[in-house]
């Protein structure tokens, strides 16, 4: 009998593939298994600097493999 790991494919992207998303663009940070699904921690490209500053670093989104596409 196969194991449950047996079953779970393959993840579609990989760390720091650069992908697309509604919304943007960014660079895969990390992704795991969770849920029957992958999801992708992708870090969005950060905009022109602005005149007050920046606040903090850039933008963290979690998103699953079927809202993202290769960039």
């Amino acid at each position: 009998m196969p194991t449950s790991k047996a079953l779970i494919r393959m993840p579609s992207f990989g760390n720091n593939q650069r992908v697309r998303f509604i919304g943007g663009e960014g660079v895969v940070r990390k992704f795991q298994y969770e849920f029957g699904a992958w999801d992708y921690f992708v870090e969005m490209e950060m905009g022109q600097y602005p005149d007050f500053g920046r606040v903090g670093a850039e933008t963290m989104v979690i998103l699953n493999e079927a809202e993202l596409r290769a960039a």
